[in-house]
């Protein structure tokens, strides 16, 4: 059993805990369930629970916040297949024994839902089963992982972030965890290693953290972790005896879409309006502007035949009456990564393609974000 398991001997001594599906579980009644043997991959969604020595599985579901008695108890009224027949749906007792047993042990340990069937994934191991590399286990079950960077995500709070859908070469810095059917992306740090963590410390959440004010007891000095879904990579990454690294980089060979050429082509004219076109340079940089082509030859379609030299330009036209041209200028050595003052004031940039640093448009930032990664995905 591994350092997580053995933290439940307080629970496991006296019932039996089982992480399930309902591929392979039979829901008999409300709270009445029955085990079947299929060889699958099981999902671990649905938590059950009977006492040793009895043949009834129970369900556990989470934890009600409030109210938070000092002891849960069953409640009184409950009726199988009927439920609360007096609080209806608003009963925060318990549907049966093994529930309110799982629910103490909960709340004297302070862990979560979430927290304890990740212990129970870790201790269902087999005794010669190695702590793989090569999987994600049980974690992937219980929650979404990401690795990605400031372009592709957007920290709203201390530990709350977004996930943006942006074809680009990501540099995956920062590794993002959420739980299931949640949308709050969630922070995970490197794991603290110094200090009293013996073998059968669990990682916990830290009972001071208070977003945005950080941890209000212990200030930087804190080595819990700032939410549920950070203890739980923390725990599994110490089971497993992988670092962040390691672990990003499981995550992204796990991840089974991968960035080509054509879907970042078809993210771009997604996202952009108009097309993407290639005139003659001199002729485009030319005072009054000519909109030149290639001729079936290396020259430019203009009568002074330019040997031809492209530059990419996006075309929009509103109203079929209005037509804007904005050259996609190439990307200068240490590139602010900003608009020019002009564009900022909602006026075209005075300066000449050469002379002007900044970015012209939005289509600037992210064709050039993705240009390193996929080459010339415009000629697609």
């Amino acid at each position: 059993m591994s350092a997580s398991g053995s933290s439940l001997t307080p629970l496991s001594s006296r019932h039996d805990l089982k992480l399930v599906c309902p591929q392979c579980c039979v829901k008999e009644k409300e709270i009445t369930y029955t085990l079947k043997s299929v060889h699958h991959h099981c999902a671990r969604s649905v938590l059950l629970c009977k006492e040793k020595g009895k043949t009834k599985w129970r369900p556990v579901s989470r934890r009600p916040r409030f109210p938070n008695p000092s002891q849960y108890a069953v409640c009184s009224y409950f009726v199988e297949d009927s439920g609360c027949t007096y609080h209806k749906n608003r009963c925060t007792f318990a549907k049966s024994d093994e529930e309110a047993a799982v629910w103490n042990f909960v709340k004297h340990h302070k862990l979560d839902h979430m927290l304890l069937c990740n212990i129970i994934a870790q201790s269902e191991k087999e005794p010669d089963q190695p702590n793989t590399r090569e999987s994600l286990g049980g974690l992937s079950a219980i929650l979404d992982l990401k690795a990605l960077c400031d372009l592709c995500s957007t920290k709203d709070k201390e530990i709350s972030y977004t996930v943006k859908s942006f074809s680009h070469r990501c540099s995956r810095n920062l590794l993002l965890a959420k739980a299931k059917g949640s949308d709050e992306w969630r922070p995970v740090c490197e794991r603290p290693t110094h200090g009293n963590f013996g073998k059968d410390v669990i990682y916990r959440v830290c009972h001071f953290f208070v977003e945005g004010s950080g941890c209000t007891q212990h200030g930087q000095r804190c080595t819990f972790a700032r939410s549920y879904e950070e203890a739980l990579v923390w725990n599994y990454a110490r089971d497993n005896k992988i670092d962040r690294e390691e672990l990003i980089r499981l995550i992204t060979e796990s991840e089974s879409i991968l960035l080509t050429p054509e879907s970042a082509a078809q993210s771009i004219f997604q996202r952009f309006s108009g097309e993407f076109i290639e005139f003659c340079k001199d002729c485009f940089h030319d005072r009054p502007l000519k909109l030149t082509g290639k001729r079936w030859n290396a020259t430019c379609s203009a009568d002074a035949a330019h040997a031809w030299d492209p530059v990419l330009v996006h075309h929009v036209s509103e109203n079929s009456k209005k037509h804007i041209y904005s050259q996609v200028r190439p990307l200068p050595q240490n590139c602010p990564f900003t608009y020019c003052s002009h564009v900022k004031q909602g006026m075209p940039c005075w300066h000449a393609a050469s002379h002007c640093q900044f970015a012209q448009s939005e289509h600037y930032f992210y064709l050039h974000v993705l240009q390193p990664y996929c080459g010339s995905v415009l000629a697609l």
